[in-house]
């Protein structure tokens, strides 16, 4: 998997746990609010466009990015190393310093992921320029993506259980209309998935 394919699913996983898992945020300020924001929130497809535009403008900017482009780097030593069969104790310690750098990046990027609250998110947007600057130009604020990308899942999440029949009625709370909405636009997701995967795969 590419780095900025993996970097982008880490983005995908945003605030789902508001969502999905509420009361282990129960400390957090504001985490009933944050859910029912989200809950309330509805799909549309001028949203849709705008999370598409913003998302690849977080492709293309990483790219050219030197964190990117140093975690590159930084990948392929690490490959060398596990490649070998025996590793001294130096080229594990070395191993270990790679991961550890790889991570501290990828965390840099991820301004919009794990148990963070709403605001907590906008604050991590504006201090992050490569992802800030990527929002605003396709139009929509830090925190009307992290709703979409949060009521997008949830509702492709129950969406997914109901048609296997794990489900038989949807919970009460779950927005029907972005039910509707995932199953009105399954194929335009896909298909920007595999935009994504292709762009992931070119060379910057």
């Amino acid at each position: 998997m590419g780095r900025i394919k993996a970097a982008l699913l880490v983005i995908f996983c945003v605030v789902l746990s508001v969502v999905l898992v509420p009361s282990a945020l129960a400390a957090q300020a504001g985490a009933d609010a944050d859910l029912k924001e989200i809950q309330a929130y509805r799909l549309t497809v001028p949203a849709l466009k705008q999370v598409m535009t913003a998302t690849r403008n977080i492709v293309v900017a990483m790219k050219s990015d030197p964190r990117y482009q140093r975690m590159s780097k930084l990948e392929a030593e690490a490959t060398r190393l596990e490649e070998k069969d025996n590793l001294t104790e130096a080229e594990t310690d070395r191993l270990q310093k790679i991961t550890e750098e790889i991570d501290d990046i990828e965390s840099g990027f991820n301004v919009v992921g794990g148990n963070q609250s709403l605001s907590d998110i906008e604050a991590a947007a504006a201090k992050e320029p490569l992802v800030g600057n990527a929002f605003k130009a396709a139009g929509i604020s830090a925190r009307d993506y992290a709703k979409f990308m949060a009521a997008f899942l949830q509702a492709s999440m129950i969406q997914g259980l109901q048609q296997a029949g794990t489900i038989k009625e949807l919970p009460k709370e779950v927005n029907r209309e972005n039910i509707k909405f995932i199953e009105d636009h399954q194929v335009e997701f896909a298909a920007f998935m595999k935009e994504l995967d292709a762009l992931d795969k070119k060379e910057p």
